[in-house]
This record gives C-alpha cells, structure tokens and sequence, in this order.
C-alpha cells in the first residue's frame, strides 16, 4: 500500500494526476470531430491481470484528419514521460521525444514498463510472454480505443517506438514478434543481454549493483526478480550458464540466429563511450535488421550509459546522457530533429529533409564525423610481443597516477617521437602495461571495433586469471596514458583469447603513440579480480580499426 501512495504522490506533482476512461471519454465521438491537444492517464489491463499506468498524449488534430501512434519506453530504474514538466520530459532522450512526436500531431503512450512506477507486476528481465507481449497489449488497446489513430488496415495500426537502454530493448524484442510495429528508435541498448552485462562471463559489477539500486528505487523496493537466481549473479563477478541462458532468451541475438528478424526499420543510436551498452551492440543490431530486409541506420555517437566518478569523467547527466547534436560528415543534425525525421519518414511517408547516413560515427571533441557503408572490424595489424604484467594491483591507482602524469607532462613535456618498435613497454608492476603498437605520422580517425588474438600463458592454475585489456594513446609529449572510449574488454584465463574489442573512437594525432593496455583491475568490474599477485604473460596480435592511415613506421605492423 505504501508503494501506491508514494507513487500516485510524486506523479501527482508532475502531472494532473487525471486517470481516464477512454470508453466514456471518447463515446460517440468520430473522426469528423477535431481533438485538442491534451493528455491523460490511463491503466491498460493486460493478459495476466497485471495494470500498465500510461500517459496518452492526444495531438491537436482537424476532423477527419489521424495521426500514427509512437509508444514510448523508459530505461531500467526509469518511468515514463507523466507530463511536459517532468523528470524525463524535461532531462532525458526518451522525454524529450516523446513531446516532439505529440507536439509534431503523433499520438503517444509513454508507459511505466511492468515492475516500475505505478504500473503493477514484477520485472521479468525481458522475457517474451512479459515486457515484450505488454508493447503488444499495448498496441491493441490503442487500436480499439483511440480516435483518429492512422491505420494501413483495420487491425494494424501505424505505429513507431521510441526509448533508452531498457526501453530500447523492448523496442526490438517486441518487433520480432509483432508485425504492426513499423519503426522504432533503440538508443544506447543491447543485441545479447548476457554478452552486454558480461563479456566473457564477466560480470560488469559496478553496473550490476546500479541496476539492482536504480530498479529498487523505481520499483520502490519491490525487486520482483531480481534479486532471485539466476538474476542475482548480476551483482557476483561471474555469469553463471544458468544465467547467460535466460538473459540471452530476452535478446535479439537468440531470434536473428533463429532467423526471427525484426519487422520494423530501425534507427540505432548507441553512444562510443557507453560502458554498458558497447558500440558492438548496435553492430550486431543492424546486422540483424539488415538480414531481414529491413532499413537500418546506425548513429554512433559518443556519449551513454557512463559510470559515476571516478570509473567514468563526469559529462552532462550521471550515469546517462546522450548527444544532442551529432555530426556526420559535411551534415549536422539535431538528434531529436534526427528521430522525429525517422518516423515522418516512415509513418506519414515525407521525405528525408536531411538523408540519415546508412552508417554515422561520430568523433569526440567536436571533429566532424565520418559516413560509412558499414562499422569497420578488425584493420591494421600489430604485433603483441611476449610482455609480461602483474595482475591485480595493476589498475588500482589510476585515478590518482593518470592526473598525476599530466600535470607532471605539463613542467616536463617528453619531446622526442621514437618509432613504436624503439618504445618499450610501461608498467605491469605496479600500474597497468602500455605496450606501443603504432606511431600516427599524420592525424588519423580511429573508429570500429579492434580486434584481439593473442595468447595468455603463466598465471596461476585455476584458469580464471582476469586480464583487462584497453586500447589507449599517449600525446606527443605526454607521461599519461588515456584509454579511448573508456573501453576495456576482459581477458579470461589462460590459452588462446581472440575476440572483438569494445567499439572505440578517436583522432589520433600526429606523433601520438597507440598501444595496448593490460592490468589486473578495472572499476567496471569491480568485483572480479582473480589471481591475487599473480603474473601472466601475453603475446600476439591486436587489429586496429585505422581509416585511411599513413603508416610510415610499419615496424610493428604485420603483412
């Protein structure tokens, strides 16, 4: 009783706290009358008796005119878009669409997703016959409820969808199985849930206690199942199989395998500096799309899911933000301008003001970004030679050595550029190892997902010695070593290790050294060290995503 209170209490606040019946509102009414802007509350009954509290936004419409219907979602710990003067009207991506689509004559539902805000039931963690089925309840309410909806025929109506992390999730699970949902907007989410929460098996425990904390609050403590194995390894440091195989029951990766593609055209935005959901995510996203026929665009912008200090710098909101003005090549555009060009193109069939590239990535520190066909893989390749490091204490100062070396770089700036081959390594004692791989002649954008096949020998016996592994840059004339992306990919165990990194952008300017970076911890994975004092040794080989490089010192480069 105490969770209902509270939750009518603080919507009350932010909206007028009116509750509708759409049978008596709109009795009688045809779609020869106009409608004036205004929106509401509604309980949406669904199949197993659980109640979805929404807000219907009803657009200004003339008679006879009708309007397509985007469903918005929030993220996970998140609620829904209650009024224009609300927490995520007024601060997040999601909000912020959703009053530009009513705003722009779209019907909207921004609805508390189950387990959240004051919508009844537990978090089922994405499975089908749950969250998913709950968007297509949600559909068919609309379709039999809502005056001057637009329809292609009696049973389907125009519909997009729009929403961050969870809501983006939702978006796409619910298009494999429902064909009238036309178009729909992911941000920053994931194609495997259990890959995205634990490469390797390897939990993201510092996220992992967020999500537990933030769901608890927005589901006023009422955890459902999260709490409950196999969900409760979330916040352990290894994902058990128990585990990977539910969560990869609530993800695209499983049906696209199946080939189960969504019926929707999809525009992806997923952010480079994401420490949950990696650029990787949306990869495999427009892969999946694009194998199923449908148009997929795919925006990489820089910002996302960001970690609190000192794991993460500070930028815009905490714990997420996104970019809301993305460049992509001689084009700017304005992302919610971007999101609303999507569903005018396809819901109401106008054309592209501003064509949205196949393929944008975005560079930081405002360098404009660049128009692809598809997300480099691989490129350029290096060798690793045998280094060795220790592993746990190796990360555990960083976030009071790095500053340290920059200041210290700012009295006394190294000046000469050796070629990478004359560097050698640094740290793997106490800090983590920066082994140099390739000396930019030029400036050179690197962006894509590198590649890393090498061999990890000599730790301990129990085979679950961890090493993190980053690319990262040194500046000409710098001590410091800076991760790009904040991007590191976890290395488990001993033997061969190949895999994709974690997506990573960056300029690389002329005379900075790029290399690999290799330490025993990180503070995304706070939980996790293994090999207390133990020491390994990797070789091999690392690809890096170079477009258009000059390489005039091919030393290390592998032909």
């Amino acid at each position: 009783m105490w969770k209902l209170l509270v939750a009518m209490v603080s919507v009350c606040l932010l909206a007028a706290c009116t509750t509708v019946n759409v049978k008596e509102e709109y009795a009688g009414l045809s779609d020869q009358q106009p409608l004036e802007a205004r929106y509401y509350d509604v309980d949406i009954p669904m199949r197993d008796g659980v109640k979805i509290r929404a807000t219907v936004y009803q657009p200004a419409l003339a008679a006879g005119e009708s309007a397509p219907l985007v469903i918005s979602a929030h993220g996970f710990g998140g609620f829904r878009t209650s009024g224009p003067i609300s927490f995520y009207g007024q601060f997040m991506i999601t909000g912020e669409a959703t009053l530009n689509a009513w705003r722009n004559q779209y019907w909207v539902i921004s609805f508390d997703q189950r387990g959240f805000g004051q919508s009844g039931g537990d978090i089922e963690m994405m499975q089908p016959e749950y969250e998913p089925r709950d968007v297509m309840e949600i559909i068919s309410w609309a379709n039999r409820h809502l005056p001057h909806l637009a329809r292609e025929t009696p049973d389907d109506p125009l519909v997009g969808m729009v929403g961050e992390s969870w809501g983006g999730g939702v978006q796409l699970m619910a298009s494999i199985f429902d064909e009238r949902i036309d178009a729909i907007v992911p941000i920053t989410t994931w194609n495997n849930l259990a890959r995205t929460l634990a490469p390797s098996d390897q939990v993201k425990t510092y996220w992992g206690a967020i999500l537990v904390s933030g769901g608890g609050l927005s589901s006023f403590f009422d955890f459902g199942k999260i709490l409950e194995e196999p969900y409760s390894g979330l916040v352990a440091g290894t994902m058990t199989p128990e585990g990977r195989a539910v969560l990869e029951r609530a993800s695209p990766s499983q049906y696209c395998a199946q080939e189960k593609y969504p019926h929707a055209d999809i525009l992806l935005l997923q952010g480079f500096t994401d420490t949950m959901m990696t650029m990787n995510e949306a990869v495999e996203n427009q892969r999946c799309g694009l194998a199923g026929g449908r148009d997929v665009r795919l925006v990489a912008m820089q910002k996302g899911h960001r970690l609190p200090w000192p794991t993460q710098p500070i930028d815009g909101m905490p714990m997420f933000s996104t970019d809301s003005h993305i460049d992509c090549g001689d084009a700017s555009y304005d992302t919610q301008a971007m999101i609303l060009q999507w569903f005018d193109l396809k819901l109401k069939q106008k054309p592209e003001a501003k064509p949205i590239p196949v393929v944008c990535m975005t560079l930081p520190d405002d360098q404009r970004g660049r128009t692809l066909v598809a997300v480099p893989v691989g490129g350029e390749r290096f060798a690793l030679t045998n280094t060795d490091l220790n592993l746990i204490q190796t990360g555990w100062f960083e976030v009071v050595m790095n500053p340290l070396d920059k200041a210290v770089s700012l009295v006394l700036p190294t000046s000469e550029v050796e070629n990478a081959a004359d560097q050698s390594p640094k740290g793997g004692v106490a800090r983590p190892l920066f082994v140099p791989l390739w000396v930019a002649r030029k400036d050179t954008a690197m962006l894509g997902i590198p590649k890393i096949d090498v061999v990890v020998s000599e730790g301990s016996d129990d085979n679950r010695d961890v090493v993190y592994a980053a690319i990262a840059i040194r500046k000409q004339g710098s001590l410091a070593v800076d991760v790009v992306s904040d991007q590191y990919f976890p290395l488990v165990g001993n033997g061969a290790q190949r895999h994709d990194m974690h997506g990573i952008s960056a300029l690389v300017k002329a005379n900075d050294t790029v290399g690999l970076v290799l330490q025993g911890y990180s503070g995304q994975f706070f939980f996790n060290p293994e090999g207390w004092f133990e020491g390994v040794n990797v070789a091999g080989e690392v690809q890096l995503p170079l477009l258009n490089p000059v390489l005039e010192d091919h030393s290390l480069a592998i032909k």
